[in-house]
């Protein structure tokens, strides 16, 4: 059974908790987490607006009706949406800070890569912008909570 947990609700979106190893639509061997969500709702109606990979877990945002979706997914196409990626790690790390900007270009099944500044082209039509922080947690043993 998964697990998951609604952060937040009202009459246009919700927000909850994807866990990890989830995949975001069905697949051939179980069910995605917008089928489990859909099966909870009398009316079966949620719209994704945005995606979190299997393997990721973290707050998925999902609307309650088209034009709410359409609103959502265009702050999102439009990079008005602050998005923020966290990553623990047992290991201990030297505090750094940075940004990592680049084109990207098309993958395979419609995903995107950052792409080499010199293989940059005029064709590139996304562009990406992160930034990030490390801090050691220390070397935590983590084996006792695996």
């Amino acid at each position: 059974m998964v697990t998951y947990h609604i952060i937040y609700e009202d009459d246009r979106i919700l927000a909850v908790n994807k866990p990890p190893h989830l995949s975001h639509h069905d697949d051939q061997s179980e069910h995605g987490i917008i089928s489990l969500l859909r099966q909870q709702r009398p009316d079966g109606r949620l719209y994704g607006v945005h995606r979190l990979d299997r393997v990721t877990s973290g707050v998925l945002l999902l609307a309650k009706d088209s034009s709410t979706a359409s609103a959502l997914m265009r702050k999102f196409s439009k990079r008005e949406v602050v998005k923020y990626y966290v990553a623990i790690s047992h290991k201990k790390a030297k505090k750094k800070q940075g940004w990592v900007r680049g084109e990207m270009a098309k993958s395979r099944r419609g995903s995107y890569k950052l792409i080499p500044e010199k293989q940059s082209s005029s064709d590139c039509k996304e562009y990406a912008v992160s930034r990030y922080f490390t801090a050691g947690l220390g070397n935590l043993d983590l084996s006792s909570s695996l």
